[in-house]
């Protein structure tokens, strides 16, 4: 047994920049029915959940998941704390945004850049994509680990740090 994975539909649909009607129209359902896929109170059968995919460049198996796997409370838990770990990376991000800013860090290619790079993705994608809580531990260990480093870069005087 499986269960449509309604915050993968959103998200994708947004990160596409697709309004809902827009999104509905390429599936060939109405916008009500998006919202009520995107929002849990329906499920869309087979057939739509192929051409979800199909609209979003995804496979099946990113739109469903087993139901034995997480009861309804985990799967809520697992919600709860992947926003709350989007928080804690932006917090980290804006950190880091504002010691490159201070220090005129531009260059692309710049290890502290693509870190940053690395951590927009970390935010955006990782942290959505996770389907334990023990994956979030994880990725909690490695702002963690960014969060420390920028820390330290940032109590450096600025000529040690060059």
């Amino acid at each position: 047994m499986a269960y449509f994975i309604s915050q993968k539909m959103k998200f994708e649909r947004e990160k596409m920049g697709l309004t809902i009607r827009e999104f509905g129209s390429k599936i060939e359902k109405s916008h009500v029915a998006v919202l009520n896929y995107e929002s849990g109170k329906y499920e869309p059968d087979l057939e739509t959940i192929e051409k979800i995919a199909l609209v979003l460049n995804l496979s099946f198996k990113d739109l469903v998941m087993e139901k034995n796997k997480m009861t309804t409370n985990e799967q809520y838990q697992l919600t709860l704390n992947q926003e709350v770990m989007k928080e804690y990376a932006a917090t980290v991000l804006a950190e880091l945004s504002k010691y490159l800013i201070k220090h005129d860090i531009e260059a692309e290619n710049d290890p502290l850049q693509v870190l940053f790079m690395e951590l927009s993705a970390v935010k955006n994608q990782q942290i959505f994509n996770t389907k334990t809580n023990q994956e979030l531990d994880k990725i909690q260990g490695y702002l963690d680990g960014i969060k420390r480093f920028v820390s330290t870069l940032s109590d450096l005087p600025i000529n040690e740090v060059a």
